[in-house]
């Protein structure tokens, strides 16, 4: 580390002290950012730390700063209880972002959403769940008028008696750096840890997703992804639309086949909502 500290001194002009005290200062802005903000969201405090340091675009800087984070890692300051079996989800998290520490083809950059991510690890605001992270969040109110009287009354009675509120929920971002495990095995070793942390943290009023999969008619499409919506309906979850994408989205990244009905105008990527009240999630938990 004395090498990236002396890099960073070479790079900036600050002397040895005042970039351990820069890493410091971040490590301790970073894990005071609320849990409830979204994992990328920096705030004023840190612009501002970033503006008068002018680190910003250092990689080497943010090298140390993981690296700390992960160094004074504790999980009594997470803002949620966690089950015991967290413990080798969190290893092996950290033990991936080591081996990016100590190589060259990882960019420890704002602009690197994957960075942005293991900063939110190690700063206890993502919580590793296999193929997927979780964040504290709401379901947005704007899903009552997204389709019409259908979806209003359905997503309404979700609300009120379903899920009994609009927040505290935990919501799940994929997880890209654990790619490998994306897939039906993968999620459910990660609706089984999401089911103990519920039981845990009874506050927590259910799991919200959202995502381009959930569309019905990926079933037909993709028929090996249907798993991912229909699971979920089977044991409780409700599905609502949300919006259409246009060419950029991540439903044509990975598939020839939806691409080609893109162009061909027969598929329009939808996004839809996935909410899944608390107890009904642990009930499918207990199966697993």
């Amino acid at each position: 580390m004395q090498n990236l500290v002396d890099q960073v001194c070479e790079e900036s002009g600050l002397s040895v002290g005042e970039v351990e005290a820069a890493v410091e200062k971040l490590a301790t802005m970073l894990r005071s950012i609320p849990a409830t903000m979204m994992y990328h969201y920096l705030g004023p405090e840190v612009e501002q730390f970033y503006s008068e340091t002018g680190l910003r675009d250092s990689d080497a800087f943010h090298r140390l700063v993981l690296s700390k984070l992960i160094d004074s890692f504790d999980t009594d300051q997470l803002p949620l209880r966690l089950p015991d079996s967290m413990a080798a989800l969190y290893a092996a998290e950290f033990a991936r972002i080591r081996r990016n520490l100590e190589g060259a083809d990882f960019a420890f950059s704002w602009d690197n959403d994957l960075f942005a991510k293991d900063m939110a690890i190690a700063s206890g605001r993502l919580i590793p769940a296999g193929p997927g992270l979780l964040e504290i969040s709401g379901v947005p109110r704007s899903l009552l008028f997204k389709r019409g009287i259908g979806q209003f009354f359905r997503f309404l009675a979700m609300l009120l008696f379903g899920l009994g509120g609009r927040a505290p929920l935990l919501t799940i971002h994929i997880h890209l750096s654990n790619v490998q495990l994306f897939n039906p095995e993968g999620w459910e070793k990660s609706y089984k840890v999401i089911g103990e942390i519920l039981e845990l943290n009874p506050e927590m009023k259910g799991l919200m997703r959202h995502a381009w999969f959930f569309d019905p008619v990926i079933a037909e499409i993709s028929p090996k992804l249907a798993y991912l919506r229909e699971i979920p309906e089977q044991f409780g979850a409700g599905i609502y639309y949300h919006s259409d994408e246009d060419a950029d989205s991540g439903a044509l990244l990975r598939s020839a086949r939806r691409r080609a009905l893109f162009e061909a105008g027969e598929y329009t990527p939808r996004v839809y909502y996935l909410l899944w009240p608390r107890e009904r999630l642990i009930r499918y938990a207990r199966t697993l």
